[in-house]
């Protein structure tokens, strides 16, 4: 019996551990990951690209937010006021295997992976002096930590090119963009939450509650929506943005075609849902 017992749990143990592995790659190859206060309390979420199969990954009772998916969709960087001022924290797809990435008694945020899914790119006030948030990058792992930007007023909301070469990233209210190993960098013009394009060729972002695309130099700039957030598909082919709730006063999440046609509600449940991550 007590040997019956014994194989019974190591199977049980087994199996769990298996479909653990496997709820950890999502089978929808097109999966949207967001924000949202629908229970109350700001956690993360994911769901079709569709808008549907909702399910919750974080449960707790401090902030968390800005959710983004790693090259290969096995992991989820995340930000969690856990600690005093908010760290990075990294989870596995399925919510499993939480754990704080930084670790730091500054304010870390916006953590975003490189292409290759090595290195980290995130936001911290922690250099002395600073004033404000620097750009830090490190090892996937937390290690190797170095900082690209130095002393300026405020930098954050980093976001890797598709080819690793270069970052962009909000400084002082301005889309900039700075080599991945900080030796060059220029300042484009006024906006926030840059996202790359799969094929490199546009930057999308926001600006005085618009979403608009120019070229990563800065030129033939379009408006294409009222909202805030953007992100790209995989296939480049639409955007996923914050915008206002039909006549209420919170968010909703809008996908549109990167053209800016064929606008609409995702969610249409008036959850304050924002931070989308298209994967």
């Amino acid at each position: 019996m007590t040997r019956l017992l014994q194989l019974s749990t190591l199977l049980a143990v087994a199996g769990l551990s298996a479909a653990t592995a496997t709820a950890a790659v999502p089978t929808d190859r097109s999966s949207i990951a967001f924000a949202s206060g629908r229970d109350g309390n700001p956690e993360i979420y994911v769901m079709t690209a569709a808008g549907t199969h909702i399910r919750r990954l974080t449960r707790n009772p401090k902030y968390e937010g800005g959710p983004r998916w790693s090259p290969d969709r096995r992991k989820i960087l995340f930000y969690s006021q856990r600690s005093p001022k908010g760290d990075v924290w990294i989870m596995n797809s399925d919510g499993s295997g939480q754990r704080n990435l930084t670790r730091s008694p500054a304010h870390d945020a916006d953590g975003a992976w490189s292409p290759d899914g090595t290195k980290i790119s995130f936001d911290s006030d922690r250099a002395a002096g600073s004033g404000g948030g620097d750009i830090f990058v490190m090892n996937a792992g937390g290690d190797g930590l170095r900082s690209l930007t130095q002393g300026a007023p405020n930098d954050h909301n980093p976001a890797w090119s598709p080819d690793g070469m270069s970052i962009a990233f909000t400084s002082d209210g301005k889309i900039a963009i700075i080599s991945a190993d900080g030796s060059s960098g220029r300042t484009l013009l006024p906006g926030d939450h840059a996202a790359w394009s799969p094929d490199g060729k546009l930057l999308a972002f926001d600006t005085n509650g618009a979403v608009e695309v120019m070229a990563p130099d800065g030129t033939g700039v379009r408006k294409l929506a009222a909202g805030t957030e953007p992100t790209w598909s995989p296939d480049g082919g639409k955007l996923v943005y914050v915008g206002a709730a039909r006549g209420r006063h919170d968010t909703d999440l809008y996908v549109m075609n990167a053209d800016g046609t064929g606008k609409r509600d995702l969610l249409s449940d008036h959850s304050n849902a924002s931070d989308p991550a298209w994967r």
